[in-house]
C-alpha cells in the first residue's frame, strides 16, 4: 500500500451517501403524488432513461441544464403519460434533497479518515441537493470543502473539473492524493484524467470493462506537483466542443504516435534526460470498512 497520502477526494453518491434509496424515495413519492403508475416498471424505466442522460453527460455531449429539464419529459413519453417534465424536475430534486441515507459503515469510515487526512467532497449533483443532503446526513462536519460540478462549470471525468479542485486544495503534490468512488466513468477516469491514485468502491463486485486501465504516463508537467500559485481555468464555462477522451486515455495526452512509449519502455525528454514512468495505485474495495485497514 502506498503511504504519504494527505488529500482524499471522495465521491458521495453511492460511495458514502446511498443514492439509490434517496432516488427511489423521492422518485416513487412524486409519482404517487401526481397519481402517475409508480411501480418497479416504471422506476427501472427513469433509471434507464437518467442513466443515458448521465453517460451523455459526462461525455460531455449535453450540459447539465438538458440532463434536468429533458429526463422526466422523456419518461412521461415513454409511459404515454402527460405532464410537465420541468415542474415535475423541481418538486422531485425537493425530495431528493430530503434524502439523507448513508451507506453502511460510512460515518465510522469518514470519522477515522477525517482524522489522518483532508477530506473534499467531489460531485457531480445538483448543488443545492446535495449540500442539503450532506447537511442532512451529518457528514458534511467532516469535509474540508465541497467541489460540485454545478458550481465550478466542468463535470467529472472532465481534467478541467480537477485542475479546478487542485487549485483550492492546499496540497500541490498530485502523488498524494487518492480519490475514492463508485463510478468508473466520473470517478476513477477522472482519477485517471488527473495524474491521481485512484480507489473504485465496487460493493456489487461489478467486472471492470475490458479495456478500462490507466494509460501509461511518463513524468512531466502534466504529472508534476502543482506550482504554489496554481489558478483555476480563467473561465470556469465549459466549451461546447469540449468532451472527455475515450476511457484509459488522458485528456491532455499527446496524439498516439507521440504518446507511445518506445519499444524499450523508456522516453527520454528535452534535455535528453531519461524519464521514468510515473506509478500510480488504482485500488478496489468491496466495503467501506477496508478503507480504515488501507488508510
Amino acid at each position: 500500500m502506498k503511504k504519504g497520502y494527505t488529500t482524499l477526494l471522495l465521491d458521495m453518491d453511492g460511495t458514502f451517501l446511498d443514492f439509490e434509496a434517496a432516488e427511489r424515495s423521492a422518485f416513487l413519492t412524486a409519482m404517487t403524488r401526481h397519481g402517475y403508475p409508480a411501480g418497479e416498471e416504471e422506476y427501472a424505466c427513469y433509471q434507464r432513461i437518467n442513466h443515458g442522460l448521465w453517460e451523455a453527460f459526462e461525455r460531455g455531449e449535453i450540459d447539465k441544464p438538458t440532463l434536468l429539464s429533458t429526463r422526466f419529459g422523456r419518461l412521461f413519453e415513454a409511459l404515454g403519460v402527460s405532464g410537465d417534465g420541468a415542474a415535475f424536475e423541481r418538486e422531485y430534486q425537493a425530495l431528493l434533497g430530503e434524502g439523507a441515507q448513508l451507506m453502511e459503515g460510512a460515518e465510522e469510515v469518514l470519522s477515522h479518515l477525517a482524522k489522518r487526512y483532508a477530506l473534499y467532497v467531489v460531485t457531480n449533483g445538483v448543488e443545492r441537493t446535495q449540500r442539503n443532503r450532506l447537511r442532512l446526513s451529518g457528514i458534511d462536519r467532516f469535509m474540508t470543502d465541497l467541489f460540485i460540478s454545478e458550481a465550478i462549470g466542468w463535470q467529472k471525468p472532465q481534467k478541467e473539473f480537477f485542475d479546478a479542485c487542485f487549485a483550492r486544495l492546499s496540497e500541490k503534490d498530485r502523488s498524494r492524493m487518492l480519490i475514492i468512488g463508485d463510478s468508473l466513468t466520473s470517478d476513477i477516469q477522472g482519477g485517471f484524467n488527473a495524474g491521481i491514485d485512484t480507489c473504485w468502491f465496487n460493493p456489487k463486485g461489478k467486472k471492470r470493462p475490458e479495456g478500462f486501465e490507466r494509460p501509461e504516463s511518463f513524468g512531466g508537467p502534466e504529472n508534476a506537483a502543482l506550482p504554489e500559485n496554481a489558478a483555476p481555468p480563467e473561465s470556469f464555462g465549459r466549451p461546447e466542443n469540449a468532451a472527455p477522451e475515450s476511457f484509459g486515455r488522458l485528456e491532455s495526452a499527446a496524439s498516439p504516435e507521440s504518446a507511445a512509449p518506445p519499444e524499450d519502455g523508456k522516453r527520454t525528454g528535452e534535455d535528453g534526460r531519461e524519464q521514468k514512468a510515473e506509478e500510480h495505485l488504482d485500488l478496489e474495495i468491496r466495503s467501506l470498512y477496508e478503507l480504515k485497514e488501507l488508510l
